[in-house]
């Protein structure tokens, strides 16, 4: 899934002749692995998250990503906030007046191009969810952001990659996708037998 060789160097390079397949999980692992999606002793705001991340997409010669991950910065910290402002709240200033737009057509652009990964980490940088059971972004319905979770969540669980799994449920607001956690035990007990089985087969 994941390609190239990120040791001290930078991807390698795309053959003319490759055929890229499923490129909305080229590098899927290594953004669950590297991505920050919540502020720590380190990094202490959401612009700072996105600031990361971009220099991260960067690395992986992935510009478009990178610039949106930057876009996203630069209208937080336009706006004077570290956080998205109530969709009934009365814009303080311009940079705020265009930020709940912009975020939304920044997701429904990510989700377009197959890219739910990107989709559930801005939603998460930005707490998109609220504990209510809607969304902080006028317009963006909880079940099409709910999709974008439950997509993501299939595809790190069938790479194997059941912690990260783990982390956006107990993490996520939507009390439907933070329900999963209950059912996670004996499901990634089944998976991790299954991928132990197919690696010992390939062997």
């Amino acid at each position: 899934m994941d390609r190239g060789d990120l040791e001290g160097t930078t991807p390698i390079a795309a053959n003319e002749r490759a055929i890229t397949v499923a490129p909305e999980v080229v590098h899927l692992s290594r953004f669950a692995r590297n991505y920050k999606l919540y502020a720590d002793d380190v990094i202490t705001t959401r612009v700072g998250l996105c600031h990361h991340n971009a220099d991260f997409a960067k690395r992986l010669q992935l510009g478009k990503l990178a610039h949106m991950w930057r876009t996203v910065a630069e209208l937080l910290e336009g706006t004077g906030l570290d956080e998205l402002p109530e969709a009934s709240a009365q814009p303080a200033n311009v940079m705020q007046f265009v930020l709940l737009p912009t975020l939304k057509s920044l997701l429904l652009e990510r989700a377009d191009a197959g890219d739910v990964q990107t989709c559930v980490a801005l939603c998460e940088v930005l707490q998109v969810i609220k504990t209510d059971g809607t969304t902080r972004i006028p317009g963006l319905s909880l079940n099409l952001v709910r999709e974008w979770y439950l997509s993501y969540i299939d595809l790190l669980r069938d790479m194997c990659l059941f912690s990260f799994a783990s982390s956006i449920i107990g993490a996520c607001n939507d009390s439907f996708v933070g329900a999963l956690n209950q059912q996670s035990t004996t499901y990634v007990d089944c998976q991790w037998i299954l991928c132990l089985f197919c690696w010992h087969c390939c062997l």
